[in-house]
């Protein structure tokens, strides 16, 4: 997503919102660009993966 956004700027375009369809709340990168101000959105977050169980966060 770094890079898109660094493209984007090195176009002098303005980033209105980022659509993802699967986030992994477990790494942090969503958190970060919201707390940037950038308007993010997630069809499904994932907070955790272990012993092949994947645990999606409720919303």
């Amino acid at each position: 997503m770094r890079g898109l956004l660094d493209m984007a700027g090195q176009c002098n375009a303005e980033v209105k919102g980022i659509g993802i369809a699967i986030e992994k709340g477990f790494q942090k990168g969503g958190e970060i660009l919201r707390s940037e101000g950038y308007n993010l959105k997630s069809l499904a977050i994932i907070d955790d993966m272990k012993d092949g169980k994947i645990t999606f966060r409720d919303e």
